[in-house]
């Protein structure tokens, strides 16, 4: 793709002069207009700039929907101004037209439905975890210390949460409607989606949360400005999704959010709520709520970034099923070994109907609360978190789990080294020219029955996980009760961790061609190849024999050409 260039002197102009290369650009440039109608000449005119030509015209619809506004003229790329921005209203400027930078946006993949690829058809696994608020009063230093750990050891992905008292720009100091009282939040989640950009993570960001409208769980419903005690239009939290009022003045909102956010490439996906299951709204109110917001952000959105929304559990099914919502989440607090948590809830999933969407483990944590002065013998979310960065993905998961507690557990603990292995095993498939989601889960026999394998199996591959049977949180715990540790729980505990052999593993009706097969096996802390073998795939049957190793342990087979 060529240059062209625009002269034109320019009154105002969008420009984030902290972003070099931003996806595109309004200019409004003065001069002759082509347009003789007198209406026309009283508007603003303005220049669009986007790679993406049904992404330029979505934004012109909009434009030109504004009683001030018109779109003079459309350019292919990303746009710079020659010399850098005019500092006088009225100056002349040129601007540039160049090729913009791949991966601006996140899909359901084509060839993969239940995963999500870049518009360039490279896949995009979430790895990372809930960072909803800021745990300090310097809230852009806590996401520079988060986000820079979690992209150190590879991690891609983060949750956040536009709440009254974190990145919530309407609320009751605001009233409804109007959200300059609250331009400190916006430009905040400004620096924050600026900071994810520069370390590659994308953001999913939830608009509503439960205690908003909720009676009973975290209840902000006092405070709420949609409360007719504070002059709103509602009188309970449910007329929410009916009143005309209160759907227009979001709508209003959803408008501002698209236009101030939407651009941004850091961003994955919209989430309308957290864990709705809280709110007094009844389910089939929401489904048709889900779909009147669906179609305003659609009008607002050209970029048409992935919607979903969230339970306290799986949720919905019917909902699930709705066009308006791309991809499906469910929130776990539990202490199961999430080996068999993951593998009956993806059963339910598919029996959901959900065959064709992604799904992600939006929340995991052993409990909902969380008391830091409590003793703590062992470590047990560190191998909860763990399992859960695994498990997911070994089961049909778009993604890793999301990890609620990261600013009282993962980063206090420093636990972020244990988004390292994953995302490197990750990276490993990817640079093997493999799709996790080309592949299903398989039946795995383990010769020593202490042993759990789970495996995926693709049309010339094997993704295997092996693991200790007893390495999970609530095993463990168990294990320290029974060696007394619950006598004093103050006194450290450390388990002795069992060394495996070298093990036998069997697949057996395989659908992968005769032949040799490369093995290489990772360690799943670190990431770093350990062993390299060679097998044989024989009429369908394939046999491994696992290196010795404590905890758990991975590998990529690929079948040779």
């Amino acid at each position: 793709m060529g240059q062209g260039e625009v002269d034109g002197n320019v009154s105002r102009i969008r420009v984030d002069p902290r972003h070099p290369r931003p996806d595109f650009y309004f200019a409004r440039l003065d001069g002759a207009h082509e347009s003789t109608m007198p209406e026309a000449q009283a508007k603003t005119r303005l220049l669009l700039v986007d790679d993406h030509a049904v992404m330029r015209h979505g934004l012109a619809a909009i434009v030109n929907e504004e009683p001030d506004l018109v779109v003079c003229g459309e350019a292919e790329g990303a746009a710079r101004l020659a010399g850098g921005a005019p500092t006088v209203l009225g100056a002349s400027a040129t601007f540039h037209v160049e090729e913009v930078i791949a991966r601006q946006h996140i899909r359901v993949d084509p060839q993969a439905p239940t995963h999500f690829a870049f518009d360039d058809g490279a896949p995009f696994i979430p790895v990372g975890l809930n960072i909803c608020w800021a745990a300090t009063d310097r809230p852009l230093e806590d996401y520079r210390r988060w986000f820079t750990r979690l992209a150190e050891n590879g991690g891609n992905f983060a949750r956040l949460w536009m709440a009254s008292w974190s990145f919530g720009i309407e609320w009751k100091d605001t009233g409804l409607g109007q959200y300059e009282q609250r331009m400190e939040r916006a430009a905040l989640l400004d620096a924050v989606f600026e900071l994810a950009e520069s370390l590659g993570i994308r953001l999913m960001l939830c608009l509503l949360n439960h205690g908003a409208f909720s009676l009973k769980a975290d209840t902000e419903w006092r405070d709420n400005p949609y409360n007719r005690d504070n002059g709103g239009p509602l009188d309970s939290p449910e007329q929410f999704v009916t009143d005309e009022r209160a759907l227009a003045l979001f709508e209003r909102r959803v408008r501002y959010v698209a236009a101030r956010w939407a651009h941004s490439p850091a961003l994955h996906s919209w989430e309308w709520w957290n864990e709705a299951t809280w709110t007094p709204i009844p389910a089939e109110s929401l489904r048709r709520w889900f779909t009147r917001v669906d179609t305003a952000i659609t009008r607002y959105d050209p970029y048409r970034r992935l919607r979903t929304t969230s339970w306290a559990d799986r949720g919905d099914a019917l909902a699930w099923r709705l066009p308006a919502l791309d991809f499906a989440q469910q929130h776990d607090y539990t202490h199961d070994d999430l080996l068999d948590r993951y593998a009956r809830d993806m059963r339910r999933w598919r029996d959901d109907g959900l065959s064709d969407k992604p799904v992600l483990a939006g929340e995991l944590g052993l409990d909902t609360t969380f008391d830091a002065k409590a003793p703590r013998p062992f470590d047990w979310d560190a191998v909860h978190l763990h399992n859960g960065l695994w498990a997911p993905v070994f089961h049909g998961y778009a993604g890793t789990a999301l990890y609620w507690w990261w600013d009282q557990i993962v980063d206090p603990q420093d636990l972020w080294p244990a988004f390292r292995g994953i995302a490197r095993y990750l990276q490993a498939v990817q640079d093997a020219g493999l799709r996790v989601g080309l592949h299903s889960s398989h039946a795995v026999t383990v010769q020593d029955a202490r042993l759990r394998a789970q495996a995926l199996v693709g049309a010339r591959s094997v993704l295997l996980w092996v693991r200790d049977a007893g390495y999970h949180a609530e095993a463990l715990q168990q294990a320290w009760r029974d060696q007394d540790g619950a006598s004093d729980p103050r006194r450290t505990w450390q388990p002795a961790w069992t060394t495996f052999p070298a093990t036998r593993l069997r697949l057996e009706d395989l659908s992968l061609p005769d032949g040799a097969a490369g093995v290489r096996w990772f360690d799943t802390r670190t990431g770093d190849v350990v062993v390299q073998q060679r097998a044989e795939l024989r009429d369908g049957h394939l046999e491994l024999s696992c290196p010795v190793f404590d905890r758990d342990l991975a590998a990529i087979l690929v079948v040779q050409e």
